[in-house]
């Protein structure tokens, strides 16, 4: 779990290096889905991107709904491997700063030779590719068709046996539940009401740049979300191991 969270927040690190934090505005989410879930502006939501099971997100509430549309809408720039193509970004101080090994960055910053973990370096940009791709691609049936069973569903309502977890697990803003756990219906990702208490990644980088020491607070909805759905097997990424 611990390198998930590392390979998530690269996205922001490459991204850091594509534009300047502190040329970044807040989002400020558009109202696209309104408190009264139009039958238009829901199709929009769902043709835009297929790969998110949307009709138990709707329950979530109409500005929680409008929260989880624009986090999916902002994992495109979130995830972008844009800057992997430009520059040689396992050289970067913040990349190698997350990807040190933990005992080493108590004692100090330690550095990881990129020619030795050129490979696991690869992996963590397909990973990325794969789940940049998931929301407006998903994944068919075999007639063609986009269904629950090969979709994530969006839900704020945990099924029997995980109703607790939001209200004991500390700080807990959202987990994912495989097909087995969820009624068979397939993969699933359940939203805290902590989750809805976050903000933008935009938002929170809009003041000031951060250092790398600071690279811990940017616990965004984004990093949340993209977190999450890299624990869904459905998208196909891999754990490149642990280095």
């Amino acid at each position: 779990m611990a390198f998930i969270l590392k390979l998530v927040l690269y996205g922001f690190i490459a991204n850091t290096y594509a534009s300047p934090l502190s040329t970044l505005q807040p989002s400020q989410a558009p109202n696209i889905i309104p408190r009264q879930h139009t039958d238009d502006r829901l199709s929009y939501i769902k043709r835009t991107y297929p790969g998110i099971y949307w009709d138990e997100a709707v329950k979530c509430g109409g500005d929680n709904f409008n929260i989880l549309a624009e986090a999916t809408r902002m994992l495109a720039p979130f995830t972008d491997t844009a800057p992997l193509q430009r520059s040689r970004f396992s050289e970067h101080p913040a990349w190698n700063r997350f990807f040190v090994n933990d005992k080493k960055a108590k004692k100090g910053y330690g550095w990881h030779d990129s020619e030795k973990n050129q490979n696991a370096f690869l992996s963590i940009k397909s990973n990325l590719i794969q789940l940049n791709k998931w929301p407006g691609r998903g994944k068919k049936t075999r007639s063609g068709v986009h269904k629950q069973s090969t979709q994530i569903t969006y839900t704020c309502e945990a099924p029997r046996g995980f109703d607790h977890k939001c209200r004991t697990v500390p700080g807990l803003g959202a987990f994912r539940m495989q097909p087995s756990s969820y009624d068979n219906k397939g993969w699933a990702i359940m939203f805290c009401p902590r989750f809805f208490k976050e903000r933008y990644l935009n938002d929170i980088t809009a003041d000031k740049p951060k250092t790398v020491k600071e690279l811990a607070s940017l616990y965004s909805y984004e990093h949340i979300l993209a977190h999450e759905l890299l624990h869904c097997d459905i998208i196909g990424t891999k754990e490149p191991g642990t280095y």
